[in-house]
């Protein structure tokens, strides 16, 4: 069962591909030392083990909002649209809540689901 989303302990979850994750360092940092965002960021990209999705949908409970870095690698592993479905879960308790915030880091065709 999730918390509530005004209990729960991180602002927004951060889902990147490990290309995107150097992109991504000044951003996160501005977010939470200068903005005072907490941050939860993906490590479940680097495990290609069982679980990874449950692992994911746990960590989003604990989040008020999700940030999809979308980069090519992400596209064509089909990381993008697995961590988009378990944004959608959130987005299915909580309705427009739950934000969804795609940013593309590089040039790449945004996918039609996004």
């Amino acid at each position: 069962m999730s918390f509530p989303l005004h209990r729960r302990k991180f602002r927004s979850f951060v889902s990147s591909a490990n290309s995107a994750r150097k992109v991504f360092e000044p951003v996160e940092r501005w977010l939470t030392e200068k903005a005072g965002i907490s941050i939860l960021h993906d490590i479940s990209a680097d495990n290609s083990g069982l679980g990874v999705e449950d692992g994911l949908d746990g960590a989003l409970e604990l989040c008020q909002s999700m940030i999809i870095m979308i980069t090519q690698q992400g596209i064509e592993s089909g990381q993008i649209r697995r961590e988009f479905e378990l944004g959608r879960k959130q987005q299915s308790l909580h309705g427009n809540s739950f934000p969804i915030i795609p940013v593309r880091i590089e040039e790449c065709v945004m996918p039609d689901f996004l």
